[in-house]
């Protein structure tokens, strides 16, 4: 949530609407306790 509160997370949406996975991947990988298997599962319940 501190990520989001933040706002190191507002550029997502943009990366989704683009089809950047490896973007959007990387970005969720920057938040603690995230790695690419969550971020993975994360992409795939957001399409």
């Amino acid at each position: 949530m501190q990520s989001v509160v933040a706002g190191k997370l507002d550029v997502l949406p943009a990366l989704l609407a683009k089809a950047d996975q490896p973007g959007a991947t990387q970005l969720l990988c920057t938040v603690k306790g995230i790695g690419p298997k969550v971020a993975s599962n994360a992409l795939m319940l957001m399409k």
